[in-house]
């Protein structure tokens, strides 16, 4: 995919991104409803461990579902956009060979709970694909 344009090979083809979108928004709300775009990153892919490592505070703040994910088995590969806080990883947790795709989906109050209201809201990791291959077909790549 890297080869043929249909992924971003590095970062300056990834930018391209913010001015012409990969994917139609159309087929991303087939996966995903109420998301803005699609962001893909350019390799090398990190492990959220290593995001971790590098500084990233993101990943240990309440709201990412810190314990929603085994860090070292969960690859990050996207987002939906700038700003949109809702990061795209493939999960190794099940298979090395076939993970699923999971987004950080953020509960609005529409999606709470009475349980949530009395707690917080609670974001979570939530199934995109449940293969790489899926995710890929689904967004047309």
């Amino acid at each position: 995919m890297i080869d043929t344009g249909r992924w971003p090979a590095d970062p300056a083809s990834a930018r391209k991104q913010n001015l012409t979108a990969l994917v139609s928004l159309e087929r991303i709300r087939k996966l995903a409803p109420n998301q803005p775009g699609l962001y893909l990153l350019p390799p090398p892919f990190r492990t959220v461990a290593e995001c971790v490592a590098d500084g990233e505070v993101f990943w240990d703040r309440p709201f990412s579902d810190p314990q929603g994910l085994d860090r070292t088995r969960a690859l990050v590969i996207g987002d939906f956009g700038l700003g949109s806080d809702a990061p795209i990883v493939l999960d190794f947790r099940y298979s090395d060979v076939d993970p699923a795709v999971l987004y950080l989906r953020w509960n609005t109050e529409a999606d709470a709970k009475a349980g949530d209201r009395m707690f917080g809201l609670q974001n979570r990791w939530s199934n995109l694909a449940s293969s790489f291959e899926r995710f890929v077909e689904g967004l047309g790549l």
